[in-house]
């Protein structure tokens, strides 16, 4: 039993949109003619003629169908291969458009043809064409072509049992078939029909026919084989953003960046890629989105579906990408670490770049680059041979002052020193207890006898000698920086800075040279700032003749994360900051003072060396006993001195 049948011509709409804009001119419409065979398959389970599917079974769908009509009605225009400006363009502009603009028959043509060029099987689901990676793939694919590789319009030949497609009545699919004499399509020994194909490009020409479209009815015939893949070569790679330290240690509840790199290494510009930035452990890195937008203008952003198949990704999609080129998006993109990350987890990332030298869907994925979770654990700092104490009074005043020792949320503490303070000591554990344990200390009784603790008053000394004597007494400083290590010679060893705005002060990298005692003394309207290691020789000379630094400032006294040794005594009426970058990576490290630190206020803002499961030291400050063999101008009241100290070593105070 045969039949014929014919589908009624239904006119070409275009919003002309897509890949490009062109006009249609009058098309000749043709409708496909064809009679089923007499011996055919009566179902989809027979074996697969193409792209896994059986004769007369919907390549989308699988449904079994033997009426039906042209894959596009109208086939392919004229104007398309013509020979007049880019035939490759038009042909992707044509195909575009239908895939954009037409109806559900013109759709699925579109989407048809696109997925057989790139090898997709039967199956693939209609939205495949539209995915970003696939469509560019197939654009990229189309445009690396060389010119001799598409024949615009060839006489191929049309016998019968040759492998065609037709579009599928009821149900909106394309199928395969085998022509027979009966199909009405004028199949014969003789026949030709006007065609495009596509070739592999062997020898440098055309090669071997891959992908072959009858002009007519824009229906693929012969056996579909993949187009060849493009030639670009793109690697993707994802960096540590700025904020990101260089040991990779990162600390719950903060947000940190990664810096996204595409690569294209050859000579071919690529039309479209995607760089997924793919994040293994979703769990604890909590996409924050993009930090500037996205990476290239018109470019877009998704997150999901990841083509690697990792639990989430940033997807940035670049609709076009220079030969040789490197893209990177610093800080480009954002996650957060939830506050409860258990210590020791590791987050880890990679990027994959969805290129169009996929045939289909390869892809090129960079080395994972991974950071471990830890919080903080500093012990704040150690103090050796004394106490640590802020606050209490001047020494022959009887009101006593109330300050605080600020310390980093997370320290903990050592069992080799006291901390005291008359007010309170913030952020500090007492006991190695966790960091959100203040202990208030000195100011009620019963708690030993740290506000009966007073501090000398060395400014008021130093302004009554600045006051009652003159140069060469005292050796006068201008603002500005001093190496300590060159100051002109001062006869008394008193430098003095009056109302000068800043001192900054250090050694040379070659190591303090001054074999004697040193005193800067910063009054009124003086700031003194530590911005470089300061570091005495030890030369080997009595005790008494041993070189010391003492620095005194009527206001503050701030030290820079650079200054990771400080030989001296400090004493400052307002308060010693012992970083003055705070919680940045210039206060990574360890701060050891050799000396004593005495303020109406301590700040302690060290960080240590690195933060890990183990304790790191923020500051380590050992009172010396040069105080009392050689002392600084000021400082030689051993008796005053000995009043911050002596008291014994004793556990912390809880």
């Amino acid at each position: 039993m045969s039949w014929l049948f014919r589908r009624k011509a239904r006119g070409l709409r275009f919003l002309l949109l897509g890949l490009g804009s062109f006009s249609l001119p009058a098309l000749a419409i043709v409708t496909q003619l064809f009679t089923a065979p007499v011996a055919q398959a009566a179902s989809c389970a027979d074996p697969p003629i193409a792209a896994g599917r059986a004769d007369w079974c919907g390549y989308f769908d699988n449904g079994f169908s033997q009426t039906g009509d042209s894959v596009l009605l109208g086939g392919i225009p004229g104007w398309v291969g013509d020979g007049i400006g880019d035939d490759t363009q038009d042909f992707l502009d044509f195909i575009n458009n239908y895939r954009l603009n037409g109806d559900a028959w013109q759709q699925t043509g579109a989407r048809f043809i696109i997925l057989t060029m790139m090898g997709f099987p039967g199956g693939t689901p209609r939205s495949q064409a539209d995915d970003p990676f696939t469509f560019d793939s197939w654009v990229n694919n189309v445009r690396a072509m060389g010119p001799n590789q598409i024949r615009w319009h060839v006489q191929v030949p049309f016998p019968c049992g040759t492998l065609n497609t037709y579009h599928q009545d009821g149900f909106n699919d394309d199928a395969f078939f085998f022509e027979a004499p009966n199909s009405g399509d004028g199949c014969g020994p003789l026949a030709t029909v006007d065609s495009i194909q596509f070739g592999d490009g062997a020898g440098g020409g055309f090669g071997n026919v891959l992908y072959t479209i009858k002009r007519s009815c824009a229906n693929p015939i012969g056996n579909p084989n993949p187009i060849p893949k493009s030639p670009y070569n793109l690697s993707a790679d994802v960096q540590p953003g700025t904020d990101i330290p260089s040991n990779n240690i990162i600390q719950p509840g903060q947000t940190y960046h990664l810096s996204p790199v595409l690569t294209n290494t050859t000579n071919v510009p690529t039309l479209g890629s995607t760089v997924e930035i793919n994040n293994h452990n979703p769990a604890y890195a909590d996409n924050a989105g993009t930090a500037a937008g996205p990476p290239v203008t018109s470019a877009g952003y998704q997150v999901g579906g990841c083509k690697q198949g990792a639990p989430e990704c940033w997807s940035f999609h670049y609709p076009g990408f220079g030969p040789n080129q490197t893209n990177t998006q610093p800080n480009g993109v954002l996650f957060s670490v939830p506050a409860g990350t258990p210590d020791g987890t590791v987050l880890c990332f990679s990027a994959t770049v969805w290129q169009s030298n996929a045939n289909p869907g390869s892809q090129a994925t960079g080395p994972q680059h991974c950071f471990t979770v830890y919080r903080p654990h500093y012990p704040g700092i150690i103090g050796s041979n004394g106490d640590v104490h802020a606050g209490g009074t001047l020494c022959g005043q009887t009101t006593a002052s109330q300050h605080s020792i600020n310390l980093n949320s997370n320290s903990n503490s050592y069992n080799e020193y006291v901390l005291s303070a008359s007010g309170t000591i913030a952020g500090y554990g007492s006991n190695n207890s966790p960091g959100n344990t203040a202990a208030t200390l000195g100011n009620a009784s019963g708690l030993g006898n740290y506000y009966s603790i007073c501090r000398p008053d060395l400014v008021a000394e130093a302004t009554k000698y600045f006051t009652t004597t003159a140069p060469p007494s005292w050796t006068p400083l201008a603002g500005g920086s001093y190496d300590l290590a060159s100051l002109p010679a001062s006869p008394s060893g008193i430098y003095i800075a009056n109302g000068v705005g800043s001192i900054s002060l250090h050694t040379s990298a070659a190591g303090f040279s001054i074999a004697k005692k040193i005193t800067i003394v910063a009054l009124s309207g003086t700031t003194v700032t530590i911005d470089g290691t300061i570091k005495l020789n030890t030369p080997n000379v009595p005790g008494s003749q041993a070189p010391s630094v003492g620095i005194i400032a009527a206001g503050d006294i701030n030290i820079k994360g650079a200054a990771t040794r400080v030989d001296a005594y400090l004493f400052a009426n307002g308060t010693i900051n012992t970083c003055l970058e705070g919680a940045t990576a210039a206060c990574l490290n360890e701060l050891d003072v050799n000396g004593f630190l005495m303020a109406n206020a301590l700040s302690f803002r060290r960080l240590g060396p690195g933060t890990g499961p183990t304790a790191t030291v923020g500051e380590r400050i050992t009172l010396t006993g040069q105080i009392y063999l050689n002392p600084p101008t000021f400082f030689d009241d051993a008796s005053t001195i000995n009043l911050l100290q002596n008291q014994g070593e004793k556990p912390p105070l809880n």
